[in-house]
């Protein structure tokens, strides 16, 4: 059985997005956390992320419903600060 993974990506506490990504993506993402690459970095270097539309679950809800959304959905997760530009 495929495990699945998911970041939050948190706008704000009550704006929030929760995207399905790959095992690979979840890795590159705790990799460049212990080499203290700060969120902004991460998202915009990785394109799973950063591709806004693509394997969005659910999005515009708070943090903990995201939190709450994303350890339903699979193996774990992470919270990121997403970034606008």
């Amino acid at each position: 059985m495929k495990k699945h993974y998911s970041v939050v990506l948190m706008f704000d506490q009550s704006n929030c997005a929760v995207k399905q990504i790959s095992k690979n993506t979840y890795d590159q993402i705790q990799d460049m956390r212990k080499r203290g690459q700060d969120d902004e970095t991460i998202v915009k270097s990785l394109t799973e992320i950063n591709t806004m539309e693509d394997n969005i679950v659910i999005n515009g809800i708070t943090i903990q419903e995201a939190e709450e959304r994303a350890q339903g959905e699979g193996e774990d997760y992470v919270v990121l600060q997403a970034f606008t530009s």
